[in-house]
């Protein structure tokens, strides 16, 4: 008679004692690659700093503008106004140079500074004033130094200035006959540094531009007065 031999189950627990034992190395623990923990931390700390910088800007724009309404509230600042005062070309013609022919000229620009501020001082840098023809003529330029504007009052800057520029026989005959029939336009730019005293504290200045349109020796005869625009740091528009 066969008999079948049965295979036993290995208990739950049972090591082969024919298998070697394997030690695991030394160091950190092998964690799944799904587990991030300090990358989770690093977004945390980015979220707070990225959190507390708005609220901080939000703080800071509110703080400036309740300043600013303050500040308007206590002084009522108003920008200085400016006006071309009068023009008077004494010398306008043209001298033969070995270069060519040269355009020589001297005016005199009286410019009116008008601070209508009641609690406000304006300062002024050192002032240039340039005067130029159509086409980028130059007319005449000079400076003068700057000087402390007191409160509600209008000081006039008159300044005295040549000019010597070569030009081409064909724009010296045009300008010349120009001149004659007073159609001749001019320009003025003045450029300074404008700041404020407030209180007795200095605020410091910044860049001033002031361009005054083209008017023809025929409207300054007349008395007519250019229309002059304003530029803070020289190139923002102001009015």
């Amino acid at each position: 008679m066969s008999q079948s031999i049965q295979t036993l189950k290995k208990p739950p627990g049972y090591r082969d004692p024919n298998i070697p034992i394997q030690i695991p190395p030394k160091g950190a623990p092998n964690l799944p690659h799904t587990f991030y923990p300090y990358k989770k931390k690093r977004k945390s700390c980015c979220r707070t700093c990225c959190l507390c910088f708005c609220i901080s800007l939000v703080l800071s724009i509110l703080l400036f503008i309740c300043l600013g309404g303050l500040f308007y509230v206590l002084y009522e600042p108003q920008l200085p106004r400016f006006n071309v005062k009068s023009f008077q070309l004494d010398q306008f013609n043209i001298n033969e140079s070995k270069d060519g022919p040269r355009l020589n000229t001297k005016l005199t620009v009286n410019i009116e500074f008008r601070n209508t501020n009641k609690k406000i001082k304006i300062v002024y840098d050192k002032i240039s004033i340039l005067v130029n023809g159509e086409g980028g003529l130059n007319i005449g330029e000079g400076t003068t130094p700057g000087f402390v504007q007191g409160k509600n009052n209008a000081t006039n800057v008159k300044l005295v200035m040549k000019g010597n520029q070569l030009v081409s026989e064909q724009e010296a005959k045009k300008r010349i006959d120009e001149f004659k029939s007073k159609s001749l336009k001019l320009s003025t730019e003045l450029r300074s540094g404008i700041g404020m005293i407030l209180s007795g504290l200095n605020t410091g200045t910044v860049g001033l531009k002031v361009t005054c349109g083209d008017i023809s020796l025929k409207q300054i005869e007349n008395d007519v007065k250019p229309k002059c625009k304003v530029y803070m740091f020289r190139m923002l528009y102001i009015y």
